[in-house]
């Protein structure tokens, strides 16, 4: 059996404000860091954590495991956002370009595409099966980690949207199947980790 625990890096300004960050690689938030601080003795001690090399996601990482090794790794990054880059969630929502399916229009407005993304969820899944280990914790961003539950998840799987510094749980048997999943779960609640 392996669990996996797909966890959204900590509070930065620009999540507070709603808006988009992609490629901006902000720091995290005074709230954030304290956030941080106040759940660092509930978070599940991992045999094996792999996170996004962006400045939130490592600092989330040196904040909750400053005495583990850490594997960062880019394919873990946020959605490049394009456009929408910088613009109120509010914006993006009445944009429609977030419901836009077409790779040509993603292109054009410089907004990472399915495909683009598809590739790196496939590398995920990949190191996952490849990691010996029974507890992975990966510290990615809420646009890539939504899209990598709806790759891996049955369509029909009620989602949700991941707060941050909260997680998804997913427990694999020995023949990689899912078992077990648990969405937007919070570190506070110790009975769930």
């Amino acid at each position: 059996m392996k669990e996996v625990f797909f966890m959204r890096h900590g509070l930065t300004r620009e999540n507070e404000l709603e808006i988009m960050i992609g490629t901006t690689n902000p720091s995290l938030s005074d709230r954030g860091k304290a956030e941080l601080h106040a759940i660092k003795d509930y978070v599940v001690k991992p045999d094996v954590i792999f996170s996004s090399d962006s400045r939130r996601a490592f600092e989330t990482a040196e904040i909750l495991f400053p005495n583990m090794n850490v594997t960062y790794i880019p394919q873990l990054r946020e959605r490049d956002w394009g456009v929408l880059e910088g613009k109120t969630l509010d914006f993006t929502r009445k944009s429609g370009l977030l419901r836009v399916e077409d790779e040509e229009i993603l292109k054009q407005n410089g907004i990472e595409t399915s495909s683009s993304l598809r590739v790196r969820a496939n590398h995920i899944m990949q190191l996952i099966s490849q990691t010996q280990a029974q507890k992975i914790l990966m510290i990615s961003h809420g646009g890539f980690l939504n899209f990598i539950m709806r790759t891996m998840l049955p369509e029909n799987f009620k989602r949700e949207a991941l707060a941050n510094a909260n997680y998804h749980k997913i427990i694999f048997n020995s023949d990689e199947k899912i078992i077990d999943v648990k969405m937007n779960q919070s570190w506070l609640n110790k009975s769930l980790s």
